[in-house]
């Protein structure tokens, strides 16, 4: 029976010796990635004897073979007596002339070393090395931290919180990598190239990529409830190298229980107090100031277009931020409680937010203190002043010429009535338009009426002659400045009052 065997249009003659080796490719834990066939043919180049012997002639024999085996994925086609034995697309890896006996002139040894790979689907193909790594870490920067806000003896805003919480946060790291093989097929004698070696490294490393909830609860080490736990900020990077065929991503998370008792959100918070108080004023100050960081969620989908963010780093920090404005006095409160035994005033005294839409976060700096509650309802602002000018002496002073002891004095038996002075300024909520009707709509008078109303009130219970010597009213409505200046002068119609202090 003839044996013939050609690779493309190439045809051996006389046909070389086949020895073949199957490998089982493999990852360090036993896995299989795929099964490669190696080819060794053995053979003799000669010119004999149909032609003539001469190095030269060998030497062209050597030429041919060398340009036929250049390109890999040419057919390598085996028969024997008619019967197919082999008909494969392989990579050419190296041809050896060897030294012959006739020091190639009548001949050359030569040996070709080629490789294919198993056609069979219970394996991953054409893959010669990957591995995959996880990495779960506690970002050591966030710790987990706990604040009852139940000490707060008061509610605010209507809302009471029982916690304050800021959660555990972890991060994970997933790499994979392979590296791939390029492969041919073909109907004839000349294959084609079907997938590169980096596009089948890059098939094998999508299919493995995404969350794994069991590394993620990392049984018998850190041991986390999976369900309690999402996955946000995921970034993937991704390296191709289509020279020797790899293909590598690697992908991060971070993971928080975003719906944990006291947790604000899919947020990273980190704030400071400062309480200040000093001698010249028995009004305690709270400073809280902190950052709110978004965390976003995306979708990187399965093909090209799919990438999405589901929600932006700086849509979840305002979403944070509206629960953090609740938060901010009843943990002023908290640390307030340390210096003062008064609950701090519901009104902001200064703040300042800033907003970082690029990098998703939001910065924030509260002020408040514990000043008495605002009796103008409504006013962001207020001071109220009482002078009162109590009853004086009033006596005769008469200069004599030549008296070295000065004037004489003369006790006239009566004094000056006294006077209240109540002045009251505040500072209202800018009222919009231009009309009269808007520039008078947030102006304090009937609420300023109110307060004087009681100061009138008790002068006039306390004594029989009240009168209004002096009000003046002063209304900015561009800047929302508001004073009120009044005076009263009383008396009694009997009885004395007592200028002396002893």
């Amino acid at each position: 029976m003839s044996t013939i065997m050609t690779y493309g249009d190439y045809s051996f003659t006389p046909v070389p010796l086949m020895e073949i080796n199957v490998t089982n490719q493999k990852t360090q834990d036993g896995s299989t990635l795929g099964i490669l066939f190696n080819v060794t043919l053995n053979g003799t180049l000669t010119p004999l004897p149909a032609g003539t012997a001469g190095y030269v002639n060998v030497d062209t024999l050597q030429d041919e073979l060398v340009d036929a085996l250049s390109n890999d994925g040419r057919r390598l086609y085996i028969t024997c007596g008619g019967s197919e034995m082999l008909n494969v697309y392989p990579r050419i890896n190296s041809i050896i002339f060897s030294q012959s006996s006739d020091n190639w002139v009548q001949s050359s040894p030569y040996r070709i070393e080629l490789e294919f790979d198993s056609n069979t689907s219970d394996v991953p193909q054409y893959i010669q090395q990957a591995t995959e790594d996880w990495v779960l870490e506690p970002v050591l920067e966030r710790p987990y931290f706990t604040s009852k806000l139940s000490n707060v003896s008061n509610q605010y805003n209507g809302q009471y919180y029982a916690l304050d919480a800021s959660p555990y946060v972890f991060k994970m790291t997933h790499s994979v990598s392979a590296v791939g093989k390029s492969h041919y097929s073909g109907a004839g004698a000349t294959g084609t190239l079907d997938r590169a070696g980096w596009q089948e490294a890059r098939d094998y490393v999508i299919n493995r990529l995404g969350t794994d909830n069991t590394f993620l609860a990392s049984s018998g080490v850190i041991n986390l409830t999976v369900a309690d736990f999402q996955y946000y900020n995921h970034i993937r990077n991704q390296t191709v190298n289509e020279l020797d065929g790899s293909f590598n991503v690697t992908e991060s998370w971070l993971i928080l229980n975003p719906s944990g008792t006291g947790v604000i959100g899919n947020v990273l918070e980190d704030f400071t107090t400062e309480v200040r108080k000093n001698t010249d004023s028995n009004i305690t100050t709270v400073s809280i100031r902190g950052n709110i960081e978004g965390l976003a969620s995306n979708y990187y989908g399965v093909t090209t277009g799919d990438f999405s963010i589901t929600q932006s780093k700086y849509d979840a920090a305002q979403s944070g931020w509206l629960i953090v404005q609740q938060r901010l006095l009843p943990r002023a409160q908290i640390v307030a409680q340390d210096v003062t035994t008064r609950l701090l005033n519901s009104g902001v005294l200064t703040n300042s937010v800033s907003h970082n839409p690029t990098n998703g976060i939001i910065s924030y700096n509260y002020d408040f203190n514990d000043r008495p509650n605002n009796c103008i309802p409504g006013a962001l602002s207020e001071n109220i002043s009482i002078v009162d000018n109590n009853p004086t002496d009033i006596f005769a002073s008469l200069m004599v010429l030549g008296r070295a002891a000065g004037p004489i004095l003369q006790d006239i038996n009566t004094v000056t009535a006294p006077v209240r002075n109540v002045n009251i300024e505040c500072v209202m909520p800018i009222p919009t338009g231009c009309t009269v009707s808007n520039l008078l709509t947030n102006k304090p008078t009937t609420q300023v009426n109110a307060i004087l109303c009681t100061f009138e009130a008790d002068l006039s219970g306390n004594y029989n002659q009240v009168f209004l010597q002096n009000d003046s009213e002063n209304w900015n409505p561009k800047t929302g400045q508001y004073s009120r200046q009044v005076t009263w002068l009383y008396n009694d119609c009997s009885g004395a009052f007592n200028t002396s202090f002893c």
